[in-house]
């Protein structure tokens, strides 16, 4: 049965420019940590390249936090692409560069290297990581680091998952549950070291939607919030943080 990934489309048709994801303050909050540390209170990466972009509602967020930061972004749907030229321009922001590459094959990932690297939301398409982790590494200039955002699993087992909507006759590819342990192995031959930030907790609820795959939270007992979707799959989000050796 073929295997597709045709749920991003939606992304067309939505932002949230006016109203970042938590995900995106978390992330931009470590990275400000780790700049910090390494270059002093001040400092500023001069390049930022979001591999699957999407509809540049990350990179706009980031725009804010580092504004005199170049922004590039790469995606597979020149589509998404589209929608973030719109958005921008809509909003009177510069436009990021952007381009169609693809982390997975290596087509058209371009020359240059940039200070840091983020790939939010994508490893989890991928059954093998070794060339998508190969690519995102090689785009991570000298002193840079990169950023992988998604749902490890902390056990020594990489999960790999299909959904299959009824009546559909492919499918759905996304969700996979990559050890922490393959990752920081792959890197580790690659060169890279694979640090791994564990305390993300969601301080908002999101309501459940038609789309069954889109995430929505409960309350635990404890007053904390989970996140889960259709496919009865509790995510546990990590971040895990790249660096040369």
């Amino acid at each position: 049965m073929q295997i597709k990934r045709t749920h991003d489309e939606f992304y067309a048709n939505e932002s949230y420019k006016s109203s970042p994801k938590e995900s995106f303050k978390y992330i931009a909050h470590k990275l400000r940590q780790s700049l910090q540390a390494a270059g002093g209170g001040g400092y500023s990466p001069h390049s930022i390249l979001d591999i699957g972009c999407s509809n540049g509602d990350f990179l706009y967020f980031l725009g804010d936090i580092f504004p005199a930061a170049k922004l590039f972004g790469m995606d597979i749907l020149p589509s998404l692409l589209q929608k973030c030229t719109d958005d921008f321009k809509a909003l009177g922001r510069e436009v990021p560069t952007l381009w169609v590459g693809d982390i997975n094959t290596g087509e058209n990932l371009g020359q240059e290297r940039f200070d840091v690297v983020f790939l939010n939301g994508v490893i989890g398409i991928f059954d093998d990581l070794r060339l998508p982790l190969k690519h995102f590494s090689s785009l991570i200039g000298q002193n840079g680091v990169g950023y992988i955002w998604a749902c490890f699993n902390p056990y020594d087992i990489d999960v790999l998952i299909k959904a299959r909507p009824v009546g559909a006759t492919h499918l759905e590819s996304g969700w996979n549950l990559h050890s922490k342990q393959s990752v920081r192995n792959i890197f580790k031959d690659l060169g890279f070291a694979c640090k791994f930030y564990d305390d993300f907790s969601i301080g908002i609820d999101i309501a459940k939607t038609a789309d069954p795959l889109r995430t929505w939270t409960f309350k635990l007992e404890n007053g904390k919030r989970a996140i889960i979707n259709g496919l009865g799959l509790l995510h546990e989000f990590s971040l895990a943080e790249i660096r040369a050796i």
